[in-house]
């Protein structure tokens, strides 16, 4: 999907929450996170719409804010693709929870790197292919 990935990211939930909130958090992410969030040069995984709306503190306009955006593809064969992933993840001691399994395999399947607050998602670019902005 490699069209004008160059200059998107996907958005992890940490960074959605943080951004809907304006929250200090989004200080830990670079210039050029901020300004490609501030251009709208964003996707949303679809876990990540998922994980959002089902926030307890989600107001109308938000909700509305977030059903409006962009969403990366759910690719044919995404949820063989996630499994493997991982099972790969397990299978060598590592930590994968589903979640971050299923914003990682969207992000790899698009070829778009995540920008996340978390962690975690370094398992998934050491051993997945996830690239994170």
């Amino acid at each position: 999907m490699r069209t004008n990935s160059q200059q998107l990211v996907a958005l992890d939930t940490n960074v959605v929450i943080a951004w809907l909130a304006d929250s200090e958090q989004l200080s830990k992410l670079s210039d050029s996170s901020l300004d490609k969030i501030a251009k709208g040069n964003f996707l949303l995984p679809p876990l990540a719409v998922t994980e959002t709306l089902a926030g307890p503190t989600i107001s109308p306009a938000m909700q509305g804010a977030i059903c409006g955006l962009a969403t990366l593809p759910v690719l044919d064969g995404y949820w063989v693709r996630a499994g493997l992933l991982r099972r790969t993840l397990l299978a060598a001691g590592r930590r994968a929870k589903l979640g971050d399994t299923l914003i990682a395999q969207a992000c790899i399947d698009s070829d778009i790197p995540l920008l996340t607050l978390d962690h975690d998602f370094a398992v998934f670019a050491e051993a997945g292919g996830l690239h994170l902005a």
